[in-house]
């Protein structure tokens, strides 16, 4: 076909272009009313869209899409500053400081997955009963909070499915599926319920070079405090739930396949209320009470009760290292420990891996009660490398 009939043909012929639907979503929210997405549509959006008025927000009965497209001018956002993380090229949905902003029955992806992209689905900050409830995310990669809430009281993130995402960059980064506070205020008082978390994953370069840099829940400050993290489900995982608050409950969740640790209380985690959760197959351990170098208050005052733990380090990811049921750790040249925390009445069975049941090392910190818990099949029941870390009796 000669050059100049094919240009005509294409000219004349042209595929249609792909559909923005930004702006026509915008205005319905900048009039103050909600959206109301089609069931079975397809929406793609190149901006943030802003959840301005009390009250408002997007809906859908749970089939209807928004892509967030990652053309260049779309959500391109490859800046890892926390400046440019909330930019309207990074959050598909946005609100800040309003009362009562709704996202519910919506799923988001973002098209192509193109990693090193630092880009979140939803984010609500400084916000007041929130709803963020029934929605599904996936395919996202340097999302530090797939889901994001800081500095916000009250309400629900409750019944999402998050799922589904990948990094195997040069560049350090994570991927948290819901994640409260690493750039705000602390929030309180919100319910984190039934949400399903899994396949948050790293590839080999990425784990090579900075660790396996996923977390289904994640709660980045001392002072959030009041959550109730309550029965949700989190599979495959670099760590299920990483917790740094107080004066939170983490009851009846089912989590398993986290490469490092299960339940982790870090950073100077108090006064939380950790029973009845269904641990399986994690790496290092199944739940630990730590504080790092960088810690800035004891990990103090816990309550570990009634969990059951199987099968720590199936794969044998960890050979070589002292993997664990339940323990407590501290780094080298701490400031701080674990202090007055209460591990009473867990099941912890080790299914004959090699792991020890019950560790605490000589630098963890004093005046821990390890009390009546049951540990089976494992290489070693209970390690005290310093009689004074526990002031009651490890069974």
């Amino acid at each position: 076909m000669p050059r100049a009939l094919l240009l005509l043909l294409l000219i004349l012929f042209a595929l249609p272009a792909r559909a923005d639907d930004t702006a026509a979503l915008q205005a319905t929210l900048d009039a103050g009313k909600t959206v109301t997405l089609e069931p079975d549509r397809t929406y793609h959006i190149r901006r943030s869209l802003a959840i301005r008025h009390a009250g408002t927000g997007i809906i859908g009965d749970g089939t209807a899409t928004l892509v967030m497209d990652s053309d260049a001018g779309a959500f391109d956002n490859a800046s890892a500053s926390a400046r440019d993380r909330y930019g309207p090229n990074a959050v598909g949905i946005i609100a800040r400081g309003i009362d009562r902003p709704i996202v519910q029955g919506v799923r988001i992806t973002y098209a192509g997955g193109i990693d090193d992209r630092y880009v979140k689905a939803i984010a609500f900050r400084d916000c007041t009963n929130i709803v963020l409830d029934h929605n599904e995310a996936w395919n996202f990669t340097k999302s530090w909070g797939i889901l994001y809430i800081g500095g916000s009281t009250g309400g629900s993130v409750s019944f999402n499915t998050i799922r589904d995402s990948t990094t195997n960059s040069f560049t350090f980064g994570q991927i948290t599926g819901i994640e409260f506070d690493n750039d705000d205020k602390p929030s309180s008082q919100i319910r984190v319920e039934g949400n399903d978390i899994h396949d948050l994953t790293v590839g080999p370069q990425f784990l090579k070079m900075f660790g396996y840099q996923t977390d289904g829940i994640n709660t980045v400050r001392q002072g959030t405090s009041h959550l109730v993290i309550v029965n949700n489900r989190i599979n495959h995982v670099g760590e299920a739930i990483d917790h740094f608050g107080n004066s939170s409950s983490i009851t009846g969740n089912r989590l398993s396949r986290c490469y490092n640790f299960c339940i982790k209380l870090i950073h100077g985690a108090r006064f939380n209320f950790v029973r009845g959760n269904q641990i399986s197959g994690a790496g290092l351990g199944g739940i630990v009470l730590a504080v790092s170098a960088k810690s800035p208050q004891d990990t103090l005052g816990n309550v570990i009760t009634g969990n059951v733990i199987s099968g720590i380090d199936p794969d044998h990811a960890w050979a070589g290292h002292p993997a664990f049921g339940i323990g407590l750790m501290s780094a080298p040249g701490a400031a701080f420990g674990s202090r007055n925390n209460r591990i009473i009445g867990n099941l912890i069975d080790l299914r004959n891996t090699g792991a020890i049941g019950l560790r605490a090392v000589g630098r963890s910190g004093a005046g821990n009660c390890f009390r009546a818990n049951i540990v089976l099949h494992a290489r070693i029941r209970a390690t005290w490398l310093n009689p004074s870390v526990a002031n009651c009796r490890a069974e």
